[in-house]
């Protein structure tokens, strides 16, 4: 579509753009002065190549941030602010850099040193904003995935209160440095706006933590209780500790360097041999932009998308709070872990035929397709065939690797098993009914298997209580009169595995509770 290529244009010249400017920093300084660049790198201080070199590192991991997020196909409205936030500070870094470069080659008073100045405290302004706006972004969408508040509000006015204290420290250094000399009280707004800002803003890196740990203990607490997985639960701990460690790494270097540049740029400015500035100003800067830019990289999500498996999580927890309720049956944990188990039984197109393909030649030798009911098959196929585990066939026709279904299946024992078997594999074809998958299972199973094949839907997965229900906990040793085998008129046989039972009647089961449980599992998945 037209919005998209013009995206991927803009994608394209941000791309190059960042390339060319990022290899001029680098490339143009040293063809442009020679060996006379390196004049004066036997000294640390703020005027030596030194302070240019260590800018220029910085610049170069923002930028390598910046066209790692341009890199991004299909983007979001994170990703694209995420992206926007790392431009910024990439503009800052080149800003910087420019500005150390000047000040090595042409001392601080030229008037493009003070363009360059005024260029990265502007990008400063917008990416100290930009950063805890990501935060809260993000944040934002965890309330949403919960369906409660995490202390965004708080955060809101944390961060507003911060900006304007960052503000007036600009502010202060502009006039500072207009006046050409320190005024004592200028010393003393500038420390104590510095501690007041660093508290804000450690509170509001505070508030943020709580914030990400908060959804992690919820996620802990469903893993252990069988909701999730562990690959759902490792790929929400490895995007909190990124996040969160990414966070505290640019709070801690944002709070350390803004203090220190303010030292080395008012405090320390009588010392002429400008170590204090090179000290408190460039390494600063340097390890702020590498920080920053790398908190940016975790919280847009670029790394590590398991951000959405996270929030279906606990989308699901939600979902299944609201159809259980408070039943005192839903609270139990044991309850809760089978429920989970029963749902995960999932079984492969695959695996059903070669089960279907094996009847009538390898177990239930008189089998007649057209004839046989799915009750017939459970009976004398599934039952005797599952005995020596006792667990639900679908966990040996899998060998034990079941997963969440694609599909749950509602059907009658009274069918045809084969239409039953049919309906499945049309479903998976994308067919509106079964009669060509009937005949196909009639006349030629291996035909049917490379249409599957085929379409890429042999793998899908599906749930068929006849097959993912260990039939050993419950019918295998009762038999009724609509029982008997349709070709023999005779009585399956009864199983003797003396397994535990469990029917609607048993203390520990429910059988509605059970369905609406398993309804609301597959539901929230």
């Amino acid at each position: 579509s037209m919005s998209q290529s013009q995206s991927s244009c803009l994608k394209a010249c941000l791309t190059m753009l960042v390339l060319a400017l990022s290899l001029a920093v680098w490339i143009w300084p040293p063809l442009a002065y020679g060996r006379a660049l390196l004049d004066g790198c036997a000294d640390l201080t703020f005027q030596s190549p030194w302070s240019y070199f260590l800018i220029a590192a910085g610049s170069f991991w923002a930028a390598g941030v910046t066209l790692l997020l341009l890199a991004r196909g299909r983007s979001s409205p994170h990703l694209r602010s995420a992206t926007g936030c790392a431009l910024t500070l990439w503009l800052y870094s080149i800003s910087i850099a420019c500005q150390t470069l000047l000040s090595c080659r042409l001392g601080n008073v030229s008037q493009v040193f003070q363009i360059f100045n005024y260029l990265s405290s502007f990008f400063s302004v917008a990416s100290f904003v930009w950063v805890p706006v990501l935060v809260m972004s993000r944040i934002s969408a965890l309330e949403a995935s919960m369906g409660q508040p995490l202390g965004l509000w708080e955060m809101r006015w944390v961060i507003v209160v911060t900006a304007v204290l960052y503000a007036l420290f600009l502010i202060v250094i502009v006039y500072s440095w207009r006046l050409g000399f320190v005024p004592l009280f200028v010393i003393y707004v500038v420390a104590s706006a510095d501690g007041v800002f660093s508290v804000f803003y450690l509170t509001f890196t505070g508030l943020a933590v709580r914030a990400f740990c908060t959804p992690l203990r919820l996620l802990k607490e469903m893993r252990n209780a069988g909701y999730i997985g562990k690959e759902t639960w490792a790929a929400a701990v490895s995007l909190g500790q990124l996040q969160i460690g990414g966070l505290l790494a640019s709070t801690i270097s944002t709070v350390l360097s803004v203090g220190s540049i303010h030292y080395g740029l008012v405090l320390a400015k009588p010392d002429e041999s400008g170590r204090n500035m090179f000290t408190f100003v460039a390494i600063p800067q340097c390890l702020d932009l590498i920080a920053n830019s790398t908190c940016v990289l975790f919280l847009s999500g670029a790394v590590h998308m398991p951000n959405a498996v996270l929030g279906n999580a606990l989308a699901r927890q939600r979902n299944r709070a609201a159809l259980l309720g408070n039943s005192e049956l839903v609270v139990d944990r044991k309850w809760h872990a089978k429920v989970s188990e029963l749902a995960e039984r999932g079984f492969t197109l695959e695996s059903l035929l070669s089960f279907y393909k094996r009847l009538g030649t390898d177990y239930m030798l008189h089998y007649k397709p057209d004839v046989h009911r799915t009750s017939d098959v459970v009976r004398q196929a599934i039952i005797p065939l599952s005995r020596p585990s006792g667990v639900a066939y679908a966990v040996t026709m899998m060998k034990g690797s079941c997963s969440l279904p694609d599909a749950f299946v509602t059907h009658n024992w009274g069918n045809l098993f084969r239409d039953l078997v049919a309906g499945i594999c049309a479903d998976a074809l994308g067919l509106s009914e079964y009669a060509l998958v009937s005949e196909l299972l009639d006349r030629d199973v291996v035909a049917l298997e490379s249409m599957l094949a085929n379409s890429g839907k042999i793998q899908k997965t599906y749930w068929v209580c006849a097959f993912s229900i260990a039939q050993h906990s419950c019918i295998c040793q009762t038999i009724s009169a609509s029982d008997l085998d349709p070709v023999h008129g005779t009585e399956p046989p009864t199983c003797d595995c003396g397994r535990p039972k469990c029917f609607n009647n048993s203390p520990e089961v429910d059988a509605s509770w059970l369905c609406l449980g398993l309804l609301s599992y597959f539901l929230s998945s």
